[in-house]
């Protein structure tokens, strides 16, 4: 079982080591707040799709990276308009969908085993605490990470073979096999989990 996101690659990006890569994503979803020119973000925003190009993700990925991240980003910077006015959605906006695009091209670019190790790293001061384990962490972390993607993949699965055989679209019968393949999978992650011994 795949359980990495993970795109080979020669970018910089990619050989950058993981604590850098992580320090910028902080520091730059911190430095989006500070920010309120629109035109800024606006060139930002033009910045990170840009680095999409350059860490060369496959246009096969594109939707199974962004498009549920960027429905949610849409629906928040709606709501932000509506609570608000147009300029905070649009300030929502322009920050949410940098984020996750950088996000995106952090995760591509990083081997799963170097997540974990870095969150291991992270974390090790505090394992004194003892509901504190920090492989048990790092494996939780990546596998979230690993399972959003993956669960907008099954979504797609279900709809394509829903409109093979000509099935109108319903909620119910949509969300039902959602749920069943996504425990099905939870259940097959587990077993891969067990089989490599981890608690």
């Amino acid at each position: 079982m795949d359980l990495s996101f993970y795109l080979p690659g020669h970018s910089v990006l990619h050989k950058m080591p993981t604590w850098v890569k992580f320090f910028l994503l902080i520091s730059f979803s911190i430095a989006f707040y500070a920010i309120y020119d629109l035109r800024v973000l606006a060139f930002i925003l033009a910045l990170a799709i840009t680095l999409v190009a350059y860490v060369k993700v496959p246009v096969r990925r594109l939707k199974a990276m962004f498009l549920l991240p960027l429905f949610m980003v849409l629906l928040f910077s709606l709501f932000s308009a509506f609570v608000n006015d147009l300029n905070a959605g649009l300030l929502t906006f322009f920050r949410l969908t940098s984020l996750v695009i950088i996000a995106a091209c952090v995760t591509v670019t990083t081997k799963i085993e170097d997540f974990m190790e870095f969150v291991e790293n992270l974390l090790l001061p505090l394992s004194f605490i003892p509901f504190i384990k920090p492989k048990t962490v790092s494996m939780t972390l990546s596998l979230t990470l690993r399972f959003i993607p993956e669960i907008f993949k099954l979504g797609m699965d279900i709809k394509e073979a829903q409109a093979a055989r000509g099935l109108k679209s319903s909620p119910i019968a949509f969300i039902v096999p959602l749920i069943v393949l996504t425990l099905k999978r939870a259940d097959d992650i587990s077993d891969a989990i067990d089989a490599r011994m981890l608690d």
